[in-house]
């Protein structure tokens, strides 16, 4: 697959969806593996100036966390399901955050949401 996108860069506009599902993986040589996996995707996307759009089912906190430790730089994480404190860094950071369906039965998806809006109408000095 990196091959593949490094081959057609030209035609690219993102690297997506990568990233951590804990729910789906349990097992902690399984979850190494995906941090592993997503790591090069991360380095790949830096290398290509590329946006990469990332999944965290039941890994919010570990996914921003790999994303700031190896300098990610263009994020959109989808359907982040971690709490807001959790997003905070990913917020100063200037990831981006798509709001799922779900913010209609989630008080943590809510509470994400307003934490987005606060620091983009009160950005801090």
């Amino acid at each position: 697959m990196i091959s593949f996108i490094r081959n057609e860069r030209n035609k690219l506009i993102a690297i997506g969806e990568v990233g951590l599902d804990y729910w789906a993986v349990k097992e902690g040589s399984e979850k190494e593996l995906q941090r592993e996996i997503f790591i090069s995707f991360v380095s790949l996307a830096l290398e290509l100036d590329l946006p990469l759009n990332v999944h965290s089912r039941s890994a919010g906190r570990h996914a921003v966390a790999l994303l700031l430790g190896h300098n990610a730089k263009k994020v959109q994480l989808h359907a982040y399901d971690g709490k807001a404190s959790a997003a905070l860094p990913a917020v100063e950071a200037g990831f981006f955050f798509s709001i799922p369906p779900s913010i209609v039965r989630s008080r943590q998806i809510f509470q994400l949401l307003v934490l987005l809006f606060v620091r983009a109408n009160c950005p801090s000095p």
